[in-house]
C-alpha cells in the first residue's frame, strides 16, 4: 500500500482514512468523556469544547503527535516497537491504556484485511503479547504504509480524535448533531496553531479531567469502553 497517490487524490485518500465511516474501531471509545458526562463535568457545548481542546493540547499534541513524528522520521519494524513501548509508558491510566490497545488492534485488523503487511505484522505481535499495539503506533504504521506524508497523517489522526469525541457526545446526549458540528469547528480552529507548531521534543500527557474521572464507576448502561 506504500507509494500513495498524488495531487487531489492524496487529499481524497486522507479524507477517506479520516472519515468516521472508516472502520477504525475508535468510535467504541470516548476517552473519558462518558465518565465526565455522567459526573456532570461535561453537560453542553462549552464544556465539550473545553474537553476536546484539552485532549488535543495535552494528550494528542504533546503525546501522540510526538510518537507519530518519531515513527515518520525513521519508519520500520524496529521503530514501531520502540514507539509502542513509549506509548505503553505514557499510558499511566489503566482504563485508557486498555482502550488504546483495543483500538489499536482494531485499526491494525482493518488495515491487515486491506492488505497492509506492516499492519498484519504488528497485529500478530500484539496478539502474541510481544508488543502492546497501541492506537498511536497503529496509526503511525498504517498511515505511513498507506502512503500519507507526515503532515497528512497528523491531520488525519487529529481529526479522528475530534470526530471520535463529538460523535461520542451525541450518543451520550451531551449535544445534538448541530452542536457537535459547532464544537468540531472550534476544535479545528484550536488544532490549526498546534499543527503549525512543532511538537515537544519528549512526549507527555496531562488531561486531568479525563484521567481522574475515567476510572470511576459509571453504573449500568455503559456505552463506551473508556
Amino acid at each position: 500500500m506504500s507509494g500513495g497517490p498524488a495531487g487531489g487524490a492524496r487529499l481524497l485518500a486522507a479524507m477517506a482514512l479520516g472519515d468516521s465511516a472508516f472502520p477504525s474501531g475508535a468510535l467504541a471509545f470516548s476517552s473519558g468523556l462518558e465518565a465526565a458526562s455522567r459526573a456532570g463535568a461535561v453537560t453542553g457545548e462549552d464544556d465539550l469544547a473545553d474537553f476536546v481542546e484539552e485532549q488535543l493540547r495535552h494528550r494528542w499534541h504533546t503525546g501522540d503527535r510526538v510518537l507519530l513524528a518519531r515513527y515518520a522520521r525513521d519508519p520500520g519494524w524496529a521503530r514501531a516497537l520502540l514507539v509502542d513501548a513509549e506509548a505503553e509508558r505514557l499510558a499511566v491510566v489503566d482504563v485508557l491504556r486498555r482502550g488504546s490497545r483495543t483500538a489499536g488492534l482494531a485499526l491494525l485488523g482493518t488495515f491487515a484485511a486491506l492488505g497492509s503487511v506492516p499492519a498484519a505484522r504488528l497485529r500478530a505481535a500484539a496478539l502474541a503479547g510481544r508488543s502492546p499495539g497501541h492506537l498511536v503506533t497503529a496509526q503511525a504504521v498504517c498511515l505511513h504504509d498507506a502512503g500519507l506524508e507526515p503532515a497528512e497523517a497528523e491531520a488525519v489522526c487529529c481529526w479522528s480524535l475530534v470526530a471520535q469525541l463529538t460523535s461520542a457526545a451525541v450518543r451520550l446526549g451531551v449535544v445534538g448533531h448541530l452542536g457537535a458540528q459547532r464544537v468540531a469547528r472550534r476544535a479545528v480552529a484550536a488544532a490549526g496553531p498546534l499543527l503549525e507548531a512543532a511538537p515537544p521534543a519528549e512526549p507527555w500527557t496531562g488531561t486531568a479531567l479525563a484521567d481522574v474521572l475515567v476510572g470511576l464507576p459509571v453504573g449500568d448502561g455503559r456505552l463506551f469502553a473508556t
